[in-house]
């Protein structure tokens, strides 16, 4: 997903929640969104801003292993159907 920009449509985000399948009440990590989508850290970043002002994201904490082999709490997302 080449992008200029990190505005991103109903449509294209809608595909994307389709793309990640998330578990209810699981998220996603900003690594994992940039792997998906083929962006840079900063541009998912930008793009999950964008996407929390619409509503359009939900924050929590996911436990996943980090670089030294120990399970840590980290931020996640929750990528939700806009109204």
């Amino acid at each position: 997903m080449a992008r200029k920009t990190t505005e991103i449509t109903v449509e294209e985000w809608l595909h994307e929640i389709e793309r990640i399948e998330s578990e209810p009440g699981e998220g996603v990590t900003v690594a994992e969104l940039s792997e998906a989508w083929g962006v840079c850290d900063r541009v998912v970043r930008d793009m999950i801003r964008n996407a929390l002002r619409r509503g359009w994201v939900r924050t929590t904490r996911v436990r996943r292993e980090s670089i030294d082999g120990t399970m840590r709490s980290v931020p996640g997302y929750v990528l939700l159907r806009p109204e």
